[in-house]
């Protein structure tokens, strides 16, 4: 049962939810691959992160998804410390609540740049 378990936590597809508004650190979660959605339900508050696993061999197969339910108070940090964005990374979301198509933000971090992580600032 428990190699199942473990198993599961480190390969599967998984949503997992924040809904506290303090900063997150899953720099040490066993997550080897899959498909991870990180969704955000909850305002966090100006200079908080998410800190994702960095970057190695043994969890190349890994793709993690941040979804923001609801806008961060101001400046959310998502990404590593010391491991550079691979692959590219985005962020797009609304200026002002249900104004998408009037009022966009976007954010990006090109494949190839030295970035460690995406700032998003509602302001």
């Amino acid at each position: 049962m428990k190699s199942s378990v473990m198993y599961k936590n480190a390969y599967a597809d998984e949503t997992i939810y924040i809904t506290s508004t303090t900063s997150k650190n899953y720099s040490d979660e066993p997550w080897y691959g899959g498909d991870k959605t990180i969704l955000v339900n909850a305002a966090m508050v100006d200079a908080t992160y998410i800190r994702l696993p960095e970057a190695t061999t043994a969890n190349k197969g890994l793709h993690i998804k941040v979804v923001m339910g609801l806008a961060p108070a101001d400046n959310l940090y998502v990404g590593f410390v010391t491991s550079v964005i691979v692959g590219g990374a985005t962020g797009m979301s609304d200026g002002t609540v249900g104004l998408m198509t009037a009022n966009t933000a976007l954010v990006a971090s090109a494949s190839g740049t030295s970035n460690l992580s995406l700032i998003l600032d509602a302001d």
